[in-house]
């Protein structure tokens, strides 16, 4: 009996699932799909660690500029925040308004929003009265169904 082989026949290798890579390139994403290897974002709410795992993300993958165009918070002034892109230093714009943001990059379509349960709800509203702005992650516990409700009706109104 090799080393590999286990009391029953198998091996560790009979367990594992190999798929052939695509002879083709990846056609396009459908139309309804949320999100393609262009997609940028704003964070809203300040959390750098959830920004750096982004970029970090997006750097193995090999995109060619971070998915994260910048951080809203509107509770500070406008700064920068200093990030890493793999091993070199980027610095990401910091806007205290929603508007101004909107204003500075056009090519962003997605918000990650980490604001509070208290101020999901009016930070939601306000990120879905910009056209631009085609969806929005909220990552918050908390929020009480009936606001929750409101934000899922006037997104479906929105479309």
């Amino acid at each position: 009996m090799s080393s590999t082989t286990k009391p029953g026949g198998l091996s560790a290798n009979d367990k594992i699932q190999r798929f052939a890579a695509p002879s083709r390139p990846l056609s396009p994403l459908p139309s309804h799909a949320l999100f393609n290897d262009k997609t940028r974002c704003f964070v809203y709410g300040l959390q750098p660690r959830a920004v750096q795992g982004m970029l970090d993300f997006d750097f193995i993958c090999k995109r060619k500029t971070p998915s994260v165009a910048g951080i809203i918070y509107t509770f500070g002034g406008q700064f920068v925040s200093k990030m890493y892109w793999g091993t070199s230093e980027t610095l990401l714009p910091v806007y205290q308004e929603v508007p101004k943001a909107i204003a500075k990059h056009p090519d962003v379509d997605t918000v990650v929003n980490f604001a509070s349960s208290r101020s999901v709800y009016s930070s939601t509203m306000e990120l879905m009265e910009f056209p631009q702005i085609k969806t929005i992650a909220i990552i918050a516990e908390g929020v009480p169904e009936r606001r929750a409700r409101e934000i899922a009706h006037k997104a479906a109104k929105k479309g």
